[in-house]
C-alpha cells in the first residue's frame, strides 16, 4: 500500500474515535412561536367574579300549567310557604287542594304566576328561573301572547304557571322577592319563609303596553 494511502486511512479512524468521544447533545425545549396561543393546560384558571360566585340560578319544579285558572282576574304573583296558607288560596280560588299534587312544604315553598283573563287561547305564562343573590330572589317569568293575524281558540282563558322551589336556595330573611315579567316589575317584602303565610308582590314598574293590574280582559 502507497504510503498516502497508508496516511488516508489513519486519518479516518482519528475522525471516528473522536466523533465517538464527543458528549451526546442535549435537545432544547421548543419555543412558542410570536403572537401564538396558549394551549389549554398553560391557560391560567378561570377567575369568577363576585357576581357570579354569589348569584345561584334554579330551575323551578312545575306543580301545574295550564290556561283555565279558576278566577278570571289581573295579573297575580305570590310566594306559599306553608299547607294552611295554600289550602286556604286554593279554596279562595275556588279549587279543591286535594286535587293537587303533594307539596314537600318541609323542603320546598310554591311560587304562583297569573297571567289575568284573557279573552282567546294562545296565551301562556311560565315562570322560567330564580335567580338567588345577596338579599334578594329574582323570577324570571316569561309571557306568550298570540301574534293579532294567528287563529287561536275562540274562548275565555286564565293562563298561570305553579311551581315549587327548594326552600334552602332562599338567603336568610328578609329578603326582597322580585318577578321580572315582560309586563313588568313585581316585588314584596318576605320577613320568612319559616312561616305558613301568604306573600303577594305588588307592581313596581309596568310595561307601557300591560294592561292595569287587577283588571282582566273583558
Amino acid at each position: 500500500m502507497n504510503g498516502w494511502m497508508k496516511g488516508l486511512a489513519v486519518a479516518l479512524v482519528l475522525a471516528v474515535m473522536a466523533g465517538c468521544a464527543l458528549p451526546p447533545s442535549t435537545p432544547q425545549a421548543a419555543q412558542p412561536r410570536e403572537g401564538a396561543q396558549p394551549t389549554v393546560s398553560e391557560q391560567s384558571p378561570a377567575v369568577l367574579t363576585p357576581a357570579q360566585e354569589t348569584e345561584m340560578r334554579v330551575k323551578p319544579k312545575t306543580l301545574r300549567q295550564g290556561d283555565q285558572w279558576p278566577v278570571r282576574g289581573g295579573q297575580r304573583f305570590l310566594l306559599i310557604t306553608g299547607p294552611e296558607a295554600w289550602a286556604t288560596f286554593l279554596r279562595q280560588q275556588r279549587s279543591q287542594p286535594d286535587s293537587w299534587p303533594k307539596v314537600n312544604w318541609e323542603r320546598e315553598v310554591v311560587l304562583v304566576a297569573l297571567m289575568g283573563g284573557k279573552r282567546t287561547g294562545g296565551y301562556r305564562i311560565t315562570v322560567e328561573e330564580v335567580r338567588v343573590g345577596d338579599g334578594a330572589v329574582v323570577v324570571r317569568v316569561q309571557e306568550v301572547s298570540p301574534r293579532p293575524d294567528e287563529m287561536v281558540i275562540q274562548v275565555l282563558t286564565s293562563p298561570f304557571h305553579v311551581v315549587t322551589v327548594p326552600r334552602d336556595v332562599f338567603p336568610p330573611p328578609p329578603f326582597t322577592l322580585r318577578f321580572v315579567s315582560p309586563s313588568g316589575v313585581w316585588e314584596v317584602d318576605v320577613p320568612s319563609i319559616e312561616e305558613d303565610g301568604l306573600y303577594e308582590a305588588t307592581l313596581q314598574s309596568a310595561s307601557p303596553f300591560s294592561r292595569p293590574t287587577g283588571e282582566a280582559e273583558k
